[in-house]
C-alpha cells in the first residue's frame, strides 16, 4: 500500500511551513488487536438454548444496536478481567501502525467502557506488551472519537468513521475491510485488505 505524505507547503499567509509531522490516529480494537474473535466466543457462551441461531455474529456492533440485552452482554464481557489484556494482535495492522509512525506523529486512539477502569488499564498494558513498553502516545476516550484531531485515521468501526469524517472532512481514513463496515462509502475513506 502506498502512503503519500505532504509535510511541507505554504501556509495561508504564503510563508513556508516547518516540516512538522502530520498526525495519524490508530484505533486499537479491530485494527491492531482482535476484539471480535474473543467477543463472539464469549457471547456464544452466554446464549440460552432457546437463542441458538438467533444472532448474526458477523456484526456484533449491529446486534448491540438491535437488542438491548445483547449490548448488556457485550458490556459484561468487556468488563471481565483479562479480556482486553488477552486480545491477539493483528499483525498486518501493527505493521501499518509502524509504517505510519515513520512518517506521522502517531497516536493510539481507543475507546474503553466509561465505567470500567480495569478495561482502560488493560488496554494500556496490551499496548506496552504488543507495541512498545515505553509507548506514551495513547489517547483513551469513552465517547466520540470525532472530537480528536488528526490527518489520517486508521479505524474499522462505522460510527467512529462517520463521526470523525464529519468533523474532519479533509482528513483521510484507512479502514480495514470488515463484515461490520461494508456500508461505509465515503470519498475520504480508503478500504484496506
Amino acid at each position: 500500500y502506498r502512503i503519500s505524505i505532504i509535510v511541507d507547503g505554504p501556509n495561508p499567509k504564503g510563508k513556508s511551513m516547518s516540516k512538522e509531522k502530520k498526525i495519524a490516529l490508530v484505533d486499537m480494537d479491530g485494527c491492531i488487536a482482535d476484539w471480535n474473535t474473543p467477543a463472539v466466543e464469549q457471547l456464544r457462551e452466554l446464549e440460552s438454548p432457546d437463542e441458538a441461531g438467533t444472532y448474526d455474529y458477523s456484526n456484533v456492533h449491529l446486534m448491540q444496536d438491535k437488542y438491548p440485552h445483547f449490548s448488556k452482554r457485550v458490556d459484561l464481557i468487556m468488563e471481565r478481567k483479562g479480556f482486553w489484556l488477552n486480545l491477539k494482535p493483528i499483525e498486518a495492522g501493527i505493521r501499518l501502525y509502524r509504517i505510519l509512525s515513520e512518517y506521522f506523529d502517531t497516536y493510539i486512539l481507543t475507546k474503553a467502557p466509561a465505567k470500567s477502569s480495569l478495561a482502560w488499564g488493560e488496554k494500556i498494558e496490551w499496548l506496552h506488551k504488543h507495541i512498545d513498553p515505553n509507548i506514551k502516545k495513547i489517547i483513551v476516550t469513552s465517547y466520540d472519537k470525532g472530537m480528536v484531531y488528526g490527518d489520517i485515521f486508521f479505524e474499522d468501526y462505522g460510527k467512529n468513521i462517520r463521526s470523525w469524517t464529519k468533523k474532519h472532512p479533509h482528513g483521510h481514513v484507512i479502514m480495514p475491510n470488515r463484515t461490520w463496515n461494508q456500508d461505509i462509502d465515503l470519498p475520504n475513506v480508503h478500504r484496506w485488505d
